[in-house]
């Protein structure tokens, strides 16, 4: 294992300005079995002196990682896992954008997914209060709160931050089964409320959030996706019923078919949804 610091005086004294972790190797082992770890590195220049909210970034890395379970089904491998995450600071806002890579998943008789990714970026948190969620958890890390203050002084301070609204967008995203592969995209925004509880925030968020997806499939990741859910179950799906099922949500006007690629294009606003015509 391999740690580095690059640090720098600062008004007499240390600043680290980044930090990097790199383990070769990691043998884990428990009851149910044993996971391999290979090619684990870490890299960060944020929150390493526990003032503020800093703009900057972490990187994380594992290169292979296998998991031999007793349980055959829960045996499996996963290569080069990439997820990097960059926050940027303005005036009165934040901006934290997210994106997570693996180049291959499987599990032991399931078809391994290539090519996943999943990106999100926040924009346009409220600073101030994103900086009151931050002290929070550097106060637990520092002092070890009780876990039920900790956790209701958290969840206060993320409900004042979703109070405030926030816009997202999540474009890019993909994930390939064999021949078959899905697209999507997604953009919207929370608009501002005055919740006080996670309840009245799960119960009124519907009312608050606007957005579009737009989603791109072909036939035969949805004949992948629907045969291994039904070989769980010791059944098959056959051509005529992955056709009647396909053309049942063409007909519902959800999707839209050109040969063997399909398309969904819905707007949600404030509790509605519609699906529109993809371009």
């Amino acid at each position: 294992m391999q740690i580095e610091f690059q640090a720098k005086q600062v008004q007499g004294q240390h600043k680290i300005l980044n930090m990097s972790l790199d383990l070769p190797a990691l043998s884990i082992r428990d009851e149910f079995g044993n996971t391999q770890l290979k090619g684990m590195h870490f890299k960060t220049n944020q929150a390493l002196n526990a003032q503020a909210l800093e703009p900057g970034y972490f990187q994380f890395n594992i290169a292979e990682m296998q998991r031999q379970d007793r349980e055959a089904h829960a045996s499996g491998q996963m290569k080069n896992l990439s997820w990097r995450m960059d926050t940027q600071l303005h005036e009165r806002t934040v901006d934290i954008q997210s994106k997570f890579k693996i180049a291959e998943l499987g599990l032991d008789n399931v078809p391994a997914m290539q090519d996943l990714q999943f990106n999100w970026d926040v924009k346009d948190l409220q600073r101030t209060k994103t900086q009151t969620f931050f002290d929070i958890i550097q106060k637990q890390s520092n002092s070890c709160l009780e876990a039920e203050n900790f956790e209701k002084d958290a969840r206060q301070a993320m409900i004042a931050i979703i109070n405030d609204g926030f816009k997202f967008e999540s474009k890019h995203n993909q994930l390939k089964l064999g021949t078959g592969s899905i697209q999507a995209d997604v953009v919207g925004k929370v608009m501002p409320g005055h919740q006080t509880t996670l309840e009245g925030l799960a119960k009124m968020f519907p009312s608050l959030l606007e957005a579009q997806t737009d989603v791109s499939f072909n036939k035969q990741v949805v004949k992948t996706m629907m045969n291994n859910y039904m070989r769980a179950a010791g059944k098959s799906m056959s051509y005529q019923e992955l056709e009647q099922m396909l053309s049942a949500m063409q007909s519902s006007q959800q999707i839209h078919r050109d040969g063997d690629e399909f398309k969904l294009s819905m707007h949600y606003q404030y509790g509605e949804k519609k699906f529109l015509t993809p371009q």
